[in-house]
């Protein structure tokens, strides 16, 4: 069994972080894999006490390293948890993770990247070994977010362009991903191929997919409040008939609707809850 904790961040934080989410695999005896879906979010993952392992498609097992950054996903995953790991999670907002890594965020899309890869080696290996050697959790989470924020304050984001990222993140999710990108454009006077780029270099996918990526999170969690018909959802959702709907739930979950709520998804269903501060509808809303 998984314990899952989300803890507020630092005030100095808030801006760019949602939440940090952790993980703790203490309750489980034996090797355990969970499905992971499109979240519509980057994160930076910390691991202590045992090994987490990545497989994606058919390739094989890849053990993780202490500390990566997942980038957007477009396709489901799976993690493979070892009894006794903990992870330490830091939920960007959709576009902020940019200030974090410093690259484009299309370069993370459906990647795992070593923290190392990103930020000096150095710096990387002193952090961790200081989370080793600091015994309870509230001090490695100072730790941790005091490091974060000084990687943060080294990369400034252009005002014009963190306005209109932010306005276009803020109106798909507000609409639930039912949005007209030329509406959109016209209102702020850019053109939609300006948009296309700031969502890549800043989102780390198009417009369009983080739209579907949305309504795809909403399906979920309303079937698991209460199964419904799938027809009648996809029009909620603003698909034109359900096969769409079905089709882009497969290319994200990996199954049908129904099929995918006969899964079992431990973990999952945690962070897909509508209650849950790591929700996507629960973000930059307020």
């Amino acid at each position: 069994m998984f314990q899952t904790f989300n803890v507020s961040p630092i005030p100095e934080l808030q801006a760019f972080v949602n939440n940090i989410w952790i993980v703790e695999a203490s309750g489980i005896n034996a090797v355990k894999t969970e499905k992971m879906i499109p979240y519509g979010c980057m994160d930076l993952v910390f691991i202590e006490n045992a090994n987490l392992e990545w497989l994606s498609g058919d390739t094989e097992a890849s053990s993780t390293s202490r500390a990566f950054i997942t980038g957007q996903v477009t396709k489901p995953y799976y993690l493979r948890y070892m009894p006794g790991v903990r992870l330490i999670g830091f939920g960007f907002y959709p576009h902020t993770a940019h200030r974090f890594c410093g690259f484009p965020a299309a370069e993370f899309t459906d990647q795992l990247i070593p923290l190392e890869l990103v930020h000096p080696s150095i710096a990387v290996k002193a952090v961790i070994n200081q989370l080793d050697e600091t015994s309870d959790l509230f001090s490695k989470l100072v730790l941790l977010q005091a490091f974060v924020l000084q990687s943060i304050r080294k990369h400034e984001m252009p005002l014009p362009q963190m306005h209109y990222t932010q306005e276009m993140v803020k109106s798909i999710l507000s609409q639930q991903g039912q949005i007209d990108l030329a509406e959109f454009s016209q209102q702020h006077r850019i053109s939609k191929r300006y948009i296309q780029r700031l969502f890549k270099d800043y989102v780390g996918v198009s417009p369009l997919h983080f739209t579907k990526i949305v309504r795809f999170l909403n399906g979920i969690s309303r079937l698991q409040q209460q199964p419904e018909s799938l027809s009648f959802l996809s029009y909620e959702l603003g698909y034109y008939d359900q096969a769409h709907f079905i089709r882009d739930f497969k290319r994200f979950a990996g199954l049908s609707p129904t099929a995918y709520l006969r899964e079992s998804h431990e973990l999952l269903d945690q962070f897909t809850d509508e209650t849950s501060s790591s929700f996507l509808y629960n973000q930059l809303l307020d």
